[in-house]
C-alpha cells in the first residue's frame, strides 16, 4: 500500500527539480516549454496530481497562454514600509500566516506595486499570488501563483532581487477540484490590469450563460463572477472554499456539507479541516487577526 506523504514529498521533489531545471536554462522560452512539459507528466500520472481522475486535462494538458518575453523581469525587492501579517483562516486554531516582507514593481505594461509575502511556518518560504484582470473569466476566479518557494516554485533571483516571469503563473489546486483549500492573493496582490500570460482555463471552463457580477471591495470595483444565490466560493484575501454546491468560472463541483477538505498540498499553506463558516470571507485590519477576504 502506498504512503500518501512519501508520494506528496516525491511531487514536491520532482517540482522542485522541474523549477531546477527551468533556472538552468538560458532561454527563458525554453525553459517555459520545459516547465509546460513537466508538469504535464506530473498532472497526468502522478498519484498526487490535482486533477481527479478521469480529468480530460489529464490527457489534454492544462492550457496556458502563448509565452510573452515582454512579461519576465528581475526585481529588486523592496522592503516593506511597516509590519503587516495575515491570518489564512481555516478553522479552530489552523490557519496559515501571511507577513508582508516587501513589494516590487511590475513595469510596463502592468506599472504596478505588488506585495511579496513570507509563510510563517516551518522553513518559511516565499508566497506571491496575484489575482489579475483575467480573473473569473479567462483565468481561476481565485487567482493564480507565480512563485511559492515552500513547495518549490521558484524562478530564481539573488539576495535582493526576483525573477518574477509571469509566464509561469499557474492556477493553485483548488482550480481542479472542490476539495482543496487554498490561501490566495491579499488585496496587495490584487490588480486590474489583465495578464495574458501563464496558465489559463481550457474553453471548456470558460464563463457561460447569466451570472452576477459583484463588485469587490480593494479591487477598484472589478467584478467577479458568481452564481445568483450561491455563496462566493472564492475568499479573495482568504482560503477558497467549496460547501455543498459550489459554482464558478463555468464550473461545478459538489462536496456534501461537513466533509472533510484536504490543504493544498501543491501550493502556499497548510489546511487540514473543513471551515464550517462557510459564506463571504471578509479581512481584518488589525495585524495577525485572522481574514476571510472582502465582502462579496
Amino acid at each position: 500500500m502506498a504512503v500518501a506523504e512519501a508520494e506528496l514529498a516525491d511531487w514536491r521533489r520532482q517540482v522542485s527539480e522541474l523549477y531546477a531545471a527551468v533556472r538552468a536554462q538560458d532561454d527563458p522560452e525554453r525553459a517555459h516549454a520545459l516547465w509546460r512539459s513537466g508538469r504535464d507528466a506530473l498532472f497526468r500520472a502522478h498519484p498526487q496530481s490535482p486533477l481527479p481522475p478521469g480529468d480530460p486535462l489529464r490527457e489534454a494538458g492544462v492550457p496556458y497562454w502563448a509565452y510573452d518575453p515582454a512579461l519576465r523581469f528581475e526585481l529588486p525587492v523592496l522592503p516593506a514600509t511597516g509590519p503587516e501579517q495575515l491570518l489564512a483562516h481555516v478553522g479552530g486554531d489552523e490557519g496559515t500566516t501571511l507577513r508582508l516582507v516587501g513589494h516590487v514593481e511590475l513595469p510596463a505594461p502592468l506599472g504596478v506595486t505588488i506585495g511579496v509575502w513570507w509563510l510563517q511556518q516551518y522553513a518559511g518560504g516565499l508566497f506571491l499570488p496575484l489575482r489579475d484582470g483575467t480573473a473569473g473569466e479567462t483565468s481561476y476566479a481565485g487567482g493564480r501563483y507565480v512563485l511559492d518557494t515552500a513547495k518549490g516554485a521558484d524562478l530564481g533571483g539573488t539576495a535582493s532581487t526576483l525573477v518574477v516571469d509571469l509566464n509561469f503563473l499557474y492556477h493553485p489546486s483548488c482550480r481542479y477540484a472542490s476539495q482543496w483549500q487554498c490561501p490566495l492573493a491579499p488585496p496587495a496582490n490584487i490588480i486590474a490590469a489583465p495578464v495574458h500570460a501563464g496558465e489559463r482555463l481550457s474553453h471548456s471552463h470558460l464563463p457561460s450563460g447569466a451570472r452576477a457580477r459583484r463588485s469587490v471591495p480593494g479591487n477598484g470595483g472589478k467584478a467577479v463572477l458568481a452564481s445568483p444565490g450561491s455563496p462566493s466560493p472564492v475568499g479573495i484575501a482568504g482560503m477558497v472554499r467549496a460547501d455543498g454546491d459550489a459554482e464558478h468560472v463555468g464550473e461545478k463541483h459538489h462536496v456534501s456539507p461537513g466533509a472533510a477538505h484536504r490543504a493544498d498540498r501543491h501550493g502556499a499553506g497548510s489546511a487540514k479541516s473543513h471551515h464550517p463558516d462557510a459564506g463571504c470571507p471578509r479581512r481584518d485590519t488589525q495585524p495577525g487577526r485572522a481574514y476571510r477576504g472582502l465582502e462579496c
